[in-house]
């Protein structure tokens, strides 16, 4: 059984080599297909896969060269909470909470008003860097030219 250091290692070398392939990629084209990933995440802590899916694609596509905006919606909006992505873990992952703030330090993460609502919380129960935000807002974010939406 490999130890956690050298999964994270291999996860690294393998991200490496997509972000080496997808940085030639983008600089082979003249007009980017996207210049803004709007990723909507509706998993929360119950099912870590969506969560790490989503943060992957977003931290290799920061590093890409392609701006992303992550909206938390439904069950998503839990990972809002101080401390809720620390506690998850995903086997062949690179920690979640390295890809988060990656994510949060380039990019602005949004927690959907009515879900935040529906599950009792409110603005002060949001972790730094997470912006409440409502269905204005996230149909603006779709409709910038150049916007491709993905869901997980």
């Amino acid at each position: 059984m490999k130890s956690k250091r050298m999964m994270k290692e291999i996860s690294s070398r393998e991200m490496a080599s997509v972000t080496a392939r997808l940085h030639y990629q983008t600089e082979q084209r003249k007009d980017p297909v996207a210049s803004t990933f709007v990723l909507r995440l509706t998993g929360g802590s119950s099912d870590p896969e969506p969560v790490g899916q989503a943060l992957t694609i977003a931290s290799t596509a920061l590093v890409s060269g392609v701006a992303v905006e992550l909206w938390l919606m439904g069950d998503g909006v839990e990972l809002a909470r101080p401390g809720a992505i620390e506690e998850l873990t995903l086997a062949h992952s690179p920690p979640l909470i390295e890809l988060w703030n990656a994510v949060r330090e380039a990019g602005p993460i949004y927690a959907c008003t009515q879900c935040l609502k529906r599950r009792g919380m409110d603005v002060e129960d949001l972790r730094e860097g997470v912006t409440q935000a409502g269905a204005q807002a996230f149909v603006a974010s779709l409709a910038t030219d150049g916007a491709t939406c993905l869901d997980f």
